[in-house]
């Protein structure tokens, strides 16, 4: 809904299906990588490949141009539409993998899944691991090994 500033007035209702909060979590998980990696980021790991991780890599490419994408799905079709993305946006290096395992190296890791058991067990010292698909009451995306220092 929005409203008018000067008289509360309703002046219009945004049924967009949930598009735009897809563009603002995307939009967030690019303000946390910009605001807390501290630069030589060299791979992003993806863990999920939907519209909310594509989304995010599309957007990541203005922050860091020369990484190498790393990306994980449940399905193989849902991570090789991903990878036609991201290439026909400009990503030079983007590798599909069949396990989670293989994002854990990740300097970056995106998570958006609906998954409700961990999935991510493990991540490098020092990755920057962004957690958006853990967003209702019974998701788990993380494993508790990820959150020790």
């Amino acid at each position: 809904l929005v409203f008018s500033q000067t008289t509360g007035e309703l002046r219009a209702v945004l049924a967009d299906g949930g598009e735009l909060t897809d563009i603002r979590t995307s939009a967030a998980a690019c303000v946390c990588a910009r605001a807390l990696t501290p630069g030589g980021v060299e791979t992003i790991g993806f863990v999920g490949a939907g519209c909310v991780g594509s989304l995010t890599g599309l957007m990541m490419r203005k922050l860091f141009p020369d990484a190498k994408l790393v990306v994980w799905s449940r399905t193989k079709a849902t991570a090789s539409t991903f990878k036609a993305k991201m290439q026909a946006r400009g990503w030079q290096s983007v590798s599909v993998v069949e396990e989670v395992a293989g994002v854990e190296d990740c300097d970056i890791i995106v998570t958006s899944t609906p998954s409700e058991q961990a999935l991510l067990t493990r991540v490098k010292q020092g990755a920057l691991v962004i957690a958006l698909g853990a967003d209702t009451k019974g998701k788990r995306e993380l494993g508790p090994a990820v959150f020790k220092g």
